[in-house]
């Protein structure tokens, strides 16, 4: 592999996981199936196997492509993108097998959901945001029983993508174990391209 293809490659893969990302998020969030959304499965793609750098460069062109068809309302969401960029690369620094797919999913909904609440918080008084959900029932449940909206919004988001980011995690394992995707990213890191593992 060229210098010059060395460099294209990530930015090419980031553009597809964009692309993948918004598709299948939207699909997915306009089927109505609950704790499930895979909006974030090709940010974790990328900043697994080609580092945080492309992680991040996935998160945001995400947010901006969903804000250019549903409108400005999500933007603050990437704040929580980048996290889950950040948490992705920073567990897979290690061994990345099934337990460690399925402790990042768990530390990114644990980490995510302190970043998510006060968006919540201050565009949606604390709930989902994107129509009423099951999840919703936990915030208004624990806010009844007498805790602080924050607590009770930073469970909500908890319960409502734990399952998601634990799927989206072990789903990036296994893609990322596909024989011409393993090799594709083995090439290019045996070939110099990665900048930050």
């Amino acid at each position: 592999m060229d210098r010059k293809q060395r460099k294209i490659q990530p930015y090419m893969m980031s553009a597809l996981c964009v692309g993948f990302n918004v598709v299948l998020g939207s699909f997915i969030t306009l089927s109505g199936i609950p704790f499930l959304f895979l909006d974030g499965l090709g940010t974790i793609f990328m900043a697994v196997n080609f580092g945080l750098g492309y992680g991040l460069v996935t998160a945001i062109g995400t947010h901006l492509v969903l804000a250019m068809y549903f409108g400005p309302m999500g933007l603050p969401f990437v704040l929580v993108s980048i996290t889950t960029a950040i948490v992705a690369y920073l567990c897979s620094k290690r061994n990345f097998n099934y337990k460690t797919a399925i402790f990042m999913g768990i530390m990114i909904v644990f980490v995510g959901s302190f970043v998510s609440a006060p968006i919540r918080l201050i565009f949606y008084g604390g709930f989902k945001g994107s129509g009423r959900s099951l999840t919703d029932l936990v915030v208004v449940s624990l806010k009844a029983s007498g805790y602080e909206m924050f607590f009770a919004t930073y469970w909500g988001a908890f319960t409502d993508g734990l399952i998601d980011k634990i799927i989206s995690c072990l789903l990036v394992l296994k893609i990322s174990q596909l024989p011409k995707i393993h090799d594709k990213i083995m090439l290019w890191k045996y070939s110099g391209g990665e900048p930050d593992k």
